[in-house]
């Protein structure tokens, strides 16, 4: 018995030191360790407290554990948990839970096991905290997420598909990510204004921002809207950033595609179809309806070229725009402008037309045209040349319809410009005459084909030569002397005048130098300026620096300038003038009596003489009243602002009798003396001899 006592009393020393060892072992496990009964807590090992969050362990002493799970678990837990109880040892698992306690919220996992505690069935749970793994997971997972749906939204912007769908998409997919948000996407660049995503706002912005183009304009704005009044955490900031780069892209590729497509059918000017959109209106317009009458138009802006050369490509550019708007306003709804370039412009007149509507739509274009025009600081008067071709009459296809109705357009230019042509069969002829003739301008300028040629001015008391104006000569290897009347309009034109006007201007005055060092006599030579030539803001600059290089006197210069230089460019003109002046050149107002305000004029300038136009002079010849009256004003004029008088285009001795009589100063014309050469005209000079005229 003795013995037996022995073995058991040492048995229960060694179960007592068991069990102190175990709990010793639960004490300092680093894993969370729980004993409950029925769900209450009656343990907690030290890992336990520091997971909860709570100073010490009788802190947690009577919590049911079955409060700390989320409700949508706790049947499950109950149910597992009665199973550990019913018999010691049996074991069940512990699924992913989500427990909260005093704040804290974490996400756990472990086993359970039915123990004996104190003698009473009990439940010890072995608790693994997996918070920062399920984080990190779900951090996995939403990134791969989001990588797919920015993928899924970057193969809509490469498919190039509508714009709207793509950020139908993307709205789609920030809704999705962020619960409890609104999103709407709005795009506004030029002519587009649209959004998509949320209609009506919910409370306040929550997050906005501006959506900016290549080059920082903006194109459109991404706001996101409150549900529930919680501000966005630093992961949905970030998603909306994301997002709103790719809405940002996909609205960059859709305005880069419309722009492309622009570009490939209408001019950048001024957003008028070009000539592709021409071409295929015309094309669908006589295959669908080939009995159907239409017309092609081709206009353009009168002396434009001095435009842009006097005033810049930006004031140019301005006008261009003006005008097409202007040519939109005359035209039906289903005509096309078009801009082919420069100041050229088509129009295709879709309705049948008969040849009485066409003229009545292109005066109609030739009075709006003619409507002032201002660009900041200056008013430009313009006019336009129109050419008329008409479908099928003179054409079967769109090119030869823009080809006779462009020789239309010629023919109306060389009628004085400002005026309306329909095509005849006999402009063909002239239109390939006049490409001959600029091809025959270039190779004269290009080949020293034009001279200088000088017609010797008198004075008319003594006869003497006073002077002489320089008169520019085209001796055309086959077509002989050529009229200036037949090629400086042309010369405008092609936008050759000013550096022929130069080469015309230091011709004469190389001449001057030579008669000065060969001891001619000294008299002034005049030189006409074209109007374009005299409004360019450096021509008196230009003037000064030729006389300078010559080293001819200015008082030996004289520039010959009509009233259309002044009313091209008031301002300009009366600064060149105002220049010249003060270096010593002479002006002379040539063609006087012939322009609407030319008597407005004489009092704001400096002008030295004033040429009567020779078409008064011819009318003294057949005794016309008109014109001697008005030669008896314009020298009476003259004499009262202490002008100089000089007559053109004497021919007989009646006509220079009634300017002697009138006190006219000088005169040309043939009466005295043809255009000579330099050397004839050097040789009257230095013989100084008074011409002899019986009168």
């Amino acid at each position: 018995m003795k013995r037996m006592r022995e073995g058991s009393e040492h048995r229960e020393a060694r179960l007592y030191q068991s069990e102190d060892w175990y709990r010793n072992l639960v004490e300092l496990s680093p894993q969370a360790i729980v004993v409950h009964v029925n769900g209450e807590i009656i343990y907690a090992n030290p890992a336990a407290v520091t997971l909860l969050g709570v100073p010490e362990a009788r802190d947690l002493l009577g919590y049911s554990i079955f409060d700390l799970v989320d409700p949508n678990e706790r049947e499950q837990l109950i149910y597992r948990s009665d199973h550990a109880m019913a018999k010691e040892g049996n074991t069940i698992e512990l699924m992913e839970h989500v427990i909260s306690f005093q704040g804290r919220i974490l996400t756990v996992e472990g086993m359970g096991v039915g123990i004996r505690y104190d003698g009473h069935p009990a439940v010890q749970l072995f608790i693994r905290d997996i918070t920062e793994r399920k984080r990190a997971e779900q951090a996995t997972r939403y990134a791969e997420d989001l990588l797919r749906g920015q993928n899924a939204v970057l193969n809509l912007i490469a498919q190039g598909t509508e714009v709207r769908e793509t950020l139908t998409e993307i709205v789609s997919q920030i809704e999705s990510k962020s619960p409890h948000r609104r999103c709407r996407i709005f795009v506004e660049s030029g002519n587009h204004h649209f959004y998509v995503g949320s209609r009506n706002r919910i409370n306040n912005n929550l997050w906005s921002k501006s959506l900016l183009s290549s080059s920082g304009a903006t194109i459109g704005n991404i706001d996101i809207h409150n549900v529930f009044a919680s501000p966005p955490t630093q992961t949905e900031i970030d998603l909306y950033d994301t997002y709103s780069q790719l809405a940002e892209l996909a609205i960059r590729q859709w305005l880069a595609a419309e722009e492309i497509s622009r570009l490939a059918y209408r001019d950048p000017l001024t957003n008028l179809p070009n000539r592709r959109v021409v071409e295929d209106t015309f094309t669908s317009l006589v295959s669908s309806t080939p009995d159907k009458l239409c017309a092609v138009m081709m206009l353009d802006i009168d002396r434009f070229k001095w435009i842009n050369d006097t005033f810049g490509h930006d004031v140019g550019d301005q006008i261009i725009k003006v005008i097409a708007n202007r040519l939109i306003e005359c035209v039906g709804a289903d005509d096309v402008v078009s801009r082919t370039g420069g100041d050229e412009f088509t129009i295709v007149v879709c309705d049948d037309c008969s040849r009485e509507e066409l003229w009545l739509l292109g005066e109609e274009i030739l009075q709006s045209v003619q409507e002032t025009v201002a660009v900041g600081e200056h008013e430009f008067s313009l006019t336009i040349s129109v050419g008329i071709a008409l479908y099928p009459k003179h054409g079967l296809t769109l090119k030869d319809l823009l080809k006779n109705a462009d020789s239309a357009m010629y023919d109306a230019k060389a009628k004085g410009r400002n005026a309306i042509s329909i095509y005849a069969l006999r402009m063909n002829d002239k239109f390939e005459d006049r490409l001959i003739l600029e091809h025959d301008i270039r190779h004269a300028f290009e080949h020293e084909e034009f001279v200088i040629e000088y017609q010797p001015k008198v004075d008319l008391g003594s006869y003497r030569i006073t002077g002489a104006e320089a008169l520019l000569r085209w001796f055309h290897p086959t077509r002989g002397m050529v009229s200036p009347d037949d090629f400086v309009k042309v010369a405008e034109d092609m936008g050759l005048i000013d550096v022929i006007g130069q080469w015309v201007l230091e011709t004469v005055l190389k001449q001057l130098q030579d008669w000065d060092i060969q001891g001619a006599r000294d008299v002034p030579i005049a030189v006409n300026v074209s109007a374009h030539q005299f409004v360019q803001p450096a021509f008196a600059d230009f003037v000064g620096e030729a006389l300078q290089r010559y080293r001819v006197q200015p008082q030996l210069l004289e520039l010959e300038i009509t009233e259309t230089a002044f009313m091209t460019n008031i301002e300009v003109a009366a600064k060149n003038i105002r220049y010249l002046a003060r270096m010593g050149v002479k002006i002379i107002f040539d063609d006087f009596g012939t322009g609407y305000s030319s008597l407005s004029l004489l009092n704001s300038f400096e002008i030295d003489s004033l040429k009567i136009d020779r078409s008064f002079v011819e009318g003294l010849s057949w005794r016309d009243a008109t014109c001697e009256s008005i030669l008896i004003s314009i020298i009476s004029l003259g004499q009262s602002l202490g002008m100089n008088l000089i007559a053109e285009g004497v021919e007989d001795e009646e006509q220079l009798r009634f300017l002697k009589e009138r006190d006219c100063n000088e005169a040309q014309g043939y009466l005295f003396s043809k255009s000579l050469s330099a050397s004839a005209l050097e040789r009257l000079l230095t013989d100084n001899e008074p011409l002899r005229i019986d009168v």
